[in-house]
């Protein structure tokens, strides 16, 4: 396999993160390394409390398992790319409010589902916003601090960047919520957009409106403080001066 690239596998939330990155991350990467993407299609932090919706994998014992397994069994199925092949993965997740603490969950009785503020998110029952902060939160970290993979002694480093508190907001400023025609439809602009000014990408990841400062683990620590989970940002710019050899 002389002179077959490596890969960095990228691992999503759903179609519209996919669509969104993926795609300008393959274009910014293309002379140095071969991108692929893999989108879990739920929340995979928080799908120990909706087994249900893993629809296209197994919920495994604790969730690096879980995205180990999600891993292996799609290099099963593509056969495009081995597990020898990775050079690094990674997964990028929604933060969703999920480190602020307990009294900054609002009773809403008036809303009839979750509605996100800068400081404070409100919903009819908070009670079930914090169990999931809690376990969010739990897998969060256990996912960052676990800095690797590794499957028949072959070790492929494995970080988590986030998108606080989600795609729309990180990526272009929405605080409302987006359905699902209006985040394709955005994420699919966004992509073309980069594909027509290759530095869009760039610009966007060093904006200091979305750019968390700081190194890998200094914005890990960062998003964990106050209400920062819900603010505005990313450190996915780190991935700019990533060394892929």
């Amino acid at each position: 396999m002389a002179g077959r690239k490596k890969v960095i596998l990228f691992l999503v939330e759903g179609e519209s993160e996919q669509d969104a990155l993926v795609a300008p991350f393959r274009h910014y990467f293309k002379e140095r390394t071969r991108v692929e993407g893999e989108a879990f299609r739920c929340d995979v932090t928080t799908v120990s409390m909706f087994p249900r919706s893993a629809r296209t994998f197994t919920v495994r014992a604790n969730v690096k398992e879980t995205v180990r397994g999600f891993v292996l069994d799609r290099i099963e199925q593509r056969h495009t790319y081995t597990w020898e092949d990775l050079a690094l993965i990674v997964h990028i997740v929604d933060t969703d409010g999920g480190f602020i603490s307990d009294d900054r969950v609002l009773a809403n009785e008036g809303l009839n589902g979750i509605a996100y503020h800068p400081d404070h998110i409100e919903h009819p029952r908070p009670s079930g916003i914090v169990e999931r902060n809690h376990v969010k939160a739990k897998a969060l970290r256990a996912l960052a601090f676990a800095g690797e993979l590794v499957y028949r002694k072959h070790v492929v480093p494995y970080r988590v960047f986030f998108m606080s508190r989600n795609l729309e907001h990180a990526l272009f400023g929405i605080d409302a919520d987006v359905d699902d025609g209006m985040k394709e439809r955005l994420s699919r602009a966004f992509a073309e957009a980069c594909k027509e000014n290759p530095r869009m990408l760039e610009e966007w990841l060093c904006d200091p409106e979305v750019c968390v400062p700081g190194d890998y683990k200094e914005t890990r620590d960062y998003i964990q403080k106050g209400v920062h989970s819900l603010e505005r940002g990313t450190n996915l710019g780190l991935l700019l001066d990533l060394k892929t050899e």
